[in-house]
C-alpha cells in the first residue's frame, strides 16, 4: 500500500508519463506540426519557421539554471555521504526535517548501508 506522499507522487507521474507517452506514440501521424514540434528535439526535431511555435520555444542556454541546480544538490549530498560514512558526523536538522515532510516521519531505512538518514 503507498504510505506516503513521495510514493503517491512518483506513481501518479509514472501512469500520467506512461498513458502520455502511449497516446502520443498512438496518435503521431495525426499531429499538427505545433505539437510535433513539442515532442521532438535534436536530430528528430524539424526546423520550421511557424509564428506560434517561435512563441513557445526557448534557447538550450537557458536550461543553465537547471543545469547549477543539480549540480549543487548533487555535491551537497555527496558531501554529506561523504561525511557521515567516513567521518561519523551527524547530518544536519533540517535535512531532517526536509525528509520527514517529504517522506513521513515513519520512514525506515531497508538496509544497513542506506540508514545514513
Amino acid at each position: 500500500m503507498l504510505s506516503n506522499f513521495v510514493e503517491i507522487l512518483f506513481f501518479f507521474l509514472t501512469v500520467s508519463i506512461m498513458s502520455s507517452s502511449l497516446l502520443v506514440h498512438t496518435s503521431e501521424g495525426y499531429m499538427s506540426n505545433i505539437f510535433k514540434g513539442l515532442l521532438y528535439y535534436g536530430k528528430y526535431y524539424e526546423p520550421s519557421i511557424h509564428r506560434i511555435r517561435g512563441m513557445y520555444e526557448v534557447p538550450k542556454r537557458w536550461f543553465f539554471h537547471f543545469y547549477l541546480v543539480a549540480i549543487l544538490v548533487t555535491n551537497i549530498a555527496f558531501i554529506l555521504s561523504v561525511n557521515r560514512y567516513f567521518y561519523n558526523c551527524d547530518i544536519p536538522d533540517v535535512i531532517h526535517t526536509f525528509l520527514n515532510i517529504q517522506l513521513g516521519a515513519t520512514r525506515k531505512p531497508l538496509g544497513k548501508y542506506v540508514s545514513m538518514f
